[in-house]
């Protein structure tokens, strides 16, 4: 009985060896798992995404709702329209709707700041008296916003845009004579012209600064987030929170509009050419931080007190992720 153990035990160490060759022979490859790993991340990547596309159209809505009850009819009209833009994608009659708020308020506008500067046919008409830094200010910076408005609807709808143009034609032929023309790619740009009266009064010896004065912190702050996106990006969100502060304690600051004025000075004779600067706005980067930080950027765009930096800030995000067409492979 002793001698036919071995041959048992033999057999059986074969039948082992046998089946362990084969398991390894037909176990699946490292690389498929990694590949299943790889289509879950990127599920749940998707599932992200969409869900802060989700919120984001909801932030808008809120957004709107708020917008209507700006006092500023520019900053309303201006808003409304941003809003309506970037929910077109995924919301049009929302979008559609909101582009006709934005240019009820756009044409309130236009009439309190005709009224408020004393503009009758397209002329600025000032007292001598009325010749000084804070009103040659406002008359650089108040463009007509039915223009912009004008402008993002005829991206999305050729119909209401010149819907919108021919009210705008109406408009200018109460004030215009019948000679003047006008076009949606052709209109006068208010903005250049009210800067040429401000230099022409400048000229004739009014030398009141028109600079920012204290919104020259925040915006510096703002400088200062970009800068840190290109060195070191994990010290973006920390910037932006000391822009957040600065702008709080500052009034009239807004996130958009930032420029450096150049003056020269010859003969008696003072130029003043704005050149925009992109780093000085805080829209690229909350869209940029949106990205990385989906949250956080919401945060911070609701830590602005002021109702048009609050609206900037938070459209930027709401754009950057509604606008996002792939998501990145983990």
């Amino acid at each position: 009985m002793k001698c036919l153990r071995l041959p048992v035990t033999v057999g059986l160490t074969v039948i082992f060896l046998s089946q362990s060759a084969f398991a390894q022979k037909t176990k699946a490859p490292p690389k498929n798992i990694s590949s299943r790993e790889k289509s879950a991340a990127k599920l749940e990547a998707e599932r992200i995404r969409k869900e802060q596309q989700a919120q984001a159209r909801s932030l808008l809505i809120s957004l709107a709702s708020d917008a209507r009850s700006f006092r500023d009819q520019t900053l309303r009209a201006r808003s409304l329209a941003r809003i309506a833009d970037a929910l077109w994608d995924v919301d049009s009659e929302q979008g559609k709707t909101l582009f006709r708020k934005a240019w009820e308020a756009a044409e309130i506008a236009n009439s309190e700041t005709n009224e408020r500067l004393n503009v009758h046919d397209g002329v600025v008409s000032l007292k001598p008296e009325e010749v000084n830094g804070a009103t040659l200010s406002a008359i650089a910076s108040t463009p007509d916003v039915r223009k912009e408005v004008l402008r993002l609807v005829a991206s999305h709808d050729r119909t209401l845009s010149e819907e919108f143009l021919e009210k705008l034609k109406e408009s200018q032929a109460e004030t215009k004579s019948e000679n003047t023309s006008s076009s949606l790619w052709d209109l006068p740009d208010a903005l250049q012209q009210r800067l040429s009266l401000a230099e022409n009064l400048l000229n004739a010896g009014n030398t009141e600064r028109l600079d920012g004065g204290d919104l020259d912190r925040p915006r510096a702050f703002v400088a200062i987030a970009h800068a840190w996106r290109v060195v070191e990006s994990a010290r973006v969100s920390e910037a932006i929170f000391d822009a957040v502060k600065a702008a709080n304690s500052t009034d009239g600051f807004t996130g958009e509009g930032g420029m450096v004025t150049q003056t020269m000075n010859s003969k008696g004779v003072i130029s003043i050419r704005p050149q925009p600067v992109a780093d000085f706005d805080i829209a690229e980067l909350f869209g940029a931080l949106a990205n990385e930080d989906y949250d956080r950027a919401v945060q911070l765009a609701r830590g602005f007190q002021g109702e048009a930096a609050r609206a900037n800030a938070t459209i930027a995000i709401a754009r950057a992720v509604l606008n996002e067409k792939r998501v990145p492979t983990p």
